[in-house]
């Protein structure tokens, strides 16, 4: 069954939001898919999740898709947004499972399959590695330099839209929490873990069903619980994230954002 219409820029900017963690890498193929889950737009690349809103009444049933799909997807909103911009007319989408609807203006609306990928079952049920209800912590943790832009890089209007974010966590050493809330309303999160502390995939091999229950192989069935890295490994995460620092500095623009 289909969603009510939701907002155009409202779906691409959770979207874009969510495709930030979606990993490129050949080396991460089996992490290239985003999951709509409820009114969230899930992507992890094994070190942080991103979490898009959607409105409430935009529920969906969980699906997973691919991250080229989804590209697809954002290059067509950025065309409809733009013809509606033009026309002064309705820009909106409804979806389907992997169908969605592109409508603006008075033309027939621009439909876009998503490729869905089949990671071994999703649950209904999807706990956020930390609660939106965990302790509020008092400053932002030491986390890298790049998953912090990306955390915090929402669109272009953060000063018209009174934009805030929100630290929480339970401690040391364990995943952080960031929300954004624009005007007061929850539009996205962001989950990361501990410089060092990658999440953790099963194997290949590793039977889809385990004692009756189902693990699957998606985004949601990362174990977040891992061993601390040895020290000499940390010292290499480190040095990762001072040249991601220092390449972020020479940047002469900030990264490509929605439109406001």
């Amino acid at each position: 069954m289909p969603t009510p219409d939701i907002n155009g820029r409202v779906y691409w900017r959770a979207l874009s939001y969510a495709t930030r963690a979606c990993p490129t890498s050949d080396a991460s193929q089996r992490l290239q898919h985003l999951v709509f889950h409820g009114p969230r737009i899930i992507s992890s690349d094994g070190e942080r999740w991103h979490l898009g809103m959607l409105p409430a009444e935009a529920a969906l049933a969980p699906v997973a898709v691919s991250r080229s799909s989804v590209t697809e997807l954002i290059l067509t909103l950025q065309y409809a947004y733009k013809m509606a911009k033009r026309r002064c007319g309705d820009f909106f989408v409804r979806q389907d499972g992997p169908r969605v609807e592109v409508h603006y203006g008075n033309t027939v609306p621009l439909i876009h399959e998503l490729q869905q990928v089949h990671m071994g079952g999703l649950p209904d049920i999807w706990e956020e590695p930390v609660r939106a209800d965990a302790p509020i912590l008092d400053g932002p943790p030491r986390v890298s330099c790049e998953a912090m832009r990306d955390a915090v890089s929402w669109y272009r209007a953060w000063d018209h839209d009174h934009g805030d974010l929100t630290w929480r966590g339970q401690g040391p050493d364990r995943p952080v929490r960031l929300d954004l809330h624009v005007e007061q309303e929850h539009v996205a999160s962001a989950i990361l873990l501990p410089m060092g502390r990658p999440a953790a995939q099963l194997p290949l091999d590793e039977p889809l069903f385990n004692g009756g229950r189902a693990v699957g192989q998606s985004i949601l069935h990362l174990e977040i619980d891992t061993p601390a890295a040895p020290p000499e490994v940390l010292a290499t995460v480190e040095a990762k994230a001072r040249r991601e620092a220092r390449a972020a500095k020479k940047k002469a623009k900030a990264p490509a954002e929605v439109a406001s």
